[in-house]
């Protein structure tokens, strides 16, 4: 599959289509319109076809999902608009999600100079990206530890310093790792890291000019001012693509999620030992008597 063919499928599933919203939708907008279609679309209500409602509402809830999140949404529209580009992320998409082995690692992409462009990434947003929490081939362990394992292979062709970006893991590590000594192997360690990353290519291959071919000595620093701010601006969007996807995938962690609620819970019990127990989320932002 090509680009173009690849850029369509994305385009094929609009998030704004498919919430029946429009691309200036507000939040309460969007949350209102996804509760309407969930209603209406739900398989419970339509169990004469519960396969198609089931897929309709799954699609409902991918839209949602990102949308409903500012951060996220950002990212899907500053995707849909960028240009079509050489890659084919659906072919290591697909690559990477075949994977069966722990050890085994998908070969490199086309691009052998660039490595994963940002493009690439577009794949794996969305929660059809991966199948189960274990950690055989498709699950949501195996195919960001790949993919995490691919990135920090590219990174690796243009500096040593890659050697200790920390692994993804699997599914038995725990948030903070077993002990001190093994606190590489927790999930904290390894969002800690990335989500800080900052890449180490050059980026050289978004130069425009070829300051060798400067007719005199000024044309020569205006190709070069050129190269450097083209190199910069795509090294910031690499930078970011990266983030988001970090972010994206620490949000569907179950490591993650697990955490949250055990500091949920200590809260709580904090609050019931101090003999103040803790007003509900509902409780809270309900007016006091009298006011």
């Amino acid at each position: 599959m090509g680009a173009s063919a690849s850029r369509q499928s994305q385009e094929s599933r609009d998030y704004y289509a498919v919430l029946e919203v429009g691309e200036d939708a507000t939040q309460d907008e969007i949350k209102r319109s996804f509760r309407r279609l969930a209603l209406i679309h739900h398989p419970d209500k339509n169990k004469d076809d519960s396969e198609a409602a089931t897929n309709r509402f799954a699609e409902l809830q991918r839209a949602y999902e990102t949308l409903s999140d500012e951060q996220e949404r950002e990212f899907y529209d500053s995707e849909r608009s960028s240009p079509v580009v050489e890659a084919v992320p659906t072919e290591v998409f697909e690559e990477i999600r075949k994977t069966r082995t722990k050890t085994q690692v998908p070969a490199r992409p086309p691009e052998r100079d660039t490595g994963l462009t940002a493009w690439y990434f577009s794949s794996f947003l969305s929660s059809s990206a991966w199948s189960g929490y274990d950690d055989s081939g498709k699950s949501f362990f195996t195919v960001f530890r790949l993919l995490f394992q691919r990135i920090t292979e590219d990174e690796a062709r243009f500096s040593r310093r890659v050697v200790g970006y920390p692994s993804f893991g699997y599914s038995n590590w725990t948030w903070s790792g077993s002990d001190p000594e093994h606190k590489k192997e927790g999930a904290r360690f390894f969002y800690n890291f990335w989500l800080s990353f900052t890449t180490e290519r050059d980026f050289t291959w978004e130069e425009r000019w070829n300051p060798k071919s400067a007719s005199h000595r000024q044309e020569r620093k205006i190709y070069e001012k050129e190269n450097r701010e083209s190199r910069q601006k795509a090294r910031r969007k690499y930078n970011e693509t990266i983030i988001n996807l970090v972010k994206f995938v620490r949000k569907r962690d179950p490591r993650y999620k697990l955490y949250l609620a055990e500091q949920e819970q200590d809260k709580e019990n904090a609050s019931l030992a101090s003999g103040c127990p803790r007003r509900s989320a509902k409780e809270r932002h309900r007016p006091l008597s009298g006011t």
